[in-house]
């Protein structure tokens, strides 16, 4: 009968393998390698249990398993007698008598943080100020000022640049504009209109055949007539606009058809007649000039 392996009478030693222990029995070298065996077993019941930490043994055993070659199984029982007494031994003492080293703790880290980013400041320029606003349903408004107003009419809005105009409204709609200074711009049916310093603007009427022309109309028509150098024709509208609406520029604006038609004395007459009905007009520094130079003739 063929004798068992070294692993397994180190196995029989631990009483593992009793095929083997009984081999043993009957065959003298196996015996003597079972009984050096239990006596590697006794030898290492009786030591100290080592204090390696668990790295440290890790590294031990894998040290000692590299350096000879593996059994098939139980790598950690040793065979051969003498010899094998010997190394089981010899491992006992180092696991014994060997003091794990102290590891310093490792130093420690040390994150150096960037940076924070530099605030970005946004430089913004301050909204422009709002125009001034003016709700116009009725009369007249005289606007003389530095800066833009937007005057209000049924939820439009007309804008008056810097400078010096007057409005007029009936029923929540500016009727007539005249600018004596600066610009105003309005929108006439969605379309946009700037009235520049020395004109009036008067808004459209709806024709009505059957009825007569109004005072607005009139004065459209007186105005629109001076301006094509039909004086005749602009001072029979001027005359026809007594409504109080347009009074005192039909009046102002008959004067001065009157003197370009030739009829000083009617235009004498009817500044005259201007300056009593308006003294504070704005137009009445105008209206001393010109009948002072009609005065000479």
């Amino acid at each position: 009968m063929r004798c068992p392996a070294a692993w397994r009478l180190a196995a029989a030693a631990s009483g593992e393998d009793p095929e083997a222990t009984g081999h043993a029995e009957g065959c003298a070298r196996c015996a003597a390698v079972l009984a050096d065996q239990g006596a590697v077993i006794a030898v290492a019941r009786r030591l100290d249990p080592p204090v390696l930490r668990a790295a440290a043994q890790a590294e031990l055993a894998a040290a000692i398993v590299a350096s000879v070659e593996p059994p098939p199984r139980r790598s950690w029982w040793l065979a051969g007698g003498a010899a094998g007494l010997a190394v089981a031994a010899a491992i006992a003492v180092v696991a014994t008598r060997t003091t794990a080293p102290e590891i310093p703790p490792a130093p420690a880290a040390t994150l150096a943080l960037p940076p924070p980013p530099a605030t970005a400041v946004a430089h913004v320029e301050p909204p422009p100020p709002r125009p001034a606003t003016i709700a116009l349903r009725e009369g007249k408004v005289a606007i003389d000022a530095p800066g833009p107003i937007d005057v209000v009419e049924r939820g439009a809005v007309v804008a008056v640049a810097s400078g010096r105009a007057e409005l007029h409204a009936r029923n929540g709609v500016i009727v007539m504009v005249r600018v004596f200074a600066g610009s105003v711009e309005l929108a006439e049916r969605g379309k946009p209109i700037v009235i520049m310093s020395g004109d009036v603007w008067v808004r459209p009427q709806p024709k009505a055949p059957a009825e007569p022309a109004s005072s607005l109309a009139l004065f459209r028509t007186g105005w629109e007539a001076l301006r094509d150098g039909r004086e005749a024709a602009a001072l029979a509208a001027f005359d026809r606009a007594t409504d109080p609406v347009v009074r005192e520029d039909a009046l102002f604006w008959s004067a001065v058809a009157a003197d370009r038609h030739g009829d000083r004395a009617g235009a004498a007459r009817r500044l005259r007649a201007f300056l009593a009905e308006f003294p504070a007009s704005p137009r009445a520094a105008d209206a001393r000039g010109l009948l002072a130079q009609l005065s000479r003739y």
